[in-house]
């Protein structure tokens, strides 16, 4: 092999490596793309495949104040009650038949139940429960 040669072969490996860190680069993207795409797509709240009793457990008051409610409730989203201050004024004005009331009509951009709909009235009770006890109004 001449040097002509050599120098030829030196510039495919290097064209070939080149290629390879890109294809590779790329790739490290996609990846990143991908699973962008599935963080943003996910369900906000996991189905639960275990065993029978696993799966017809019903949610915790936390649970569901923690995975559903707080989405607005945590940062006053939509004009939710989100602080001691705010959910002691309505508290007091309509009392906790008031609260339940408007949670299990919904009101405003909060749905029936707060979305919920799968709970009982006296499940809906509990979560406020928990709520009004978080943000020590109870």
């Amino acid at each position: 092999m001449n040097f002509v040669n050599v120098f030829k072969m030196s510039g495919v490996v290097a064209v070939i490596a080149a290629l390879g860190f890109t294809l590779a680069a790329q790739a490290n993207q996609d990846d990143h793309v991908e699973q962008a795409i599935v963080e943003r797509i996910k369900p906000p709240v996991e189905l639960n495949t275990g065993s029978a009793a696993e799966v017809n457990r019903k949610p915790t008051a936390k649970e569901v104040a923690e995975g559903l409610c707080y989405n607005c409730h945590q940062f006053g989203g939509l004009g939710a009650p989100s602080n001691r201050n705010e959910w002691s004024k309505r508290y007091n004005a309509r009392g906790m038949n008031g609260l339940l009331n408007t949670a299990l009509r919904g009101k405003g951009d909060m749905p029936k139940k707060g979305g919920a709909v799968f709970l009982s009235d006296s499940e809906i009770k509990s979560v406020i429960t928990f709520m009004l006890k978080e943000n020590k109004v109870l």
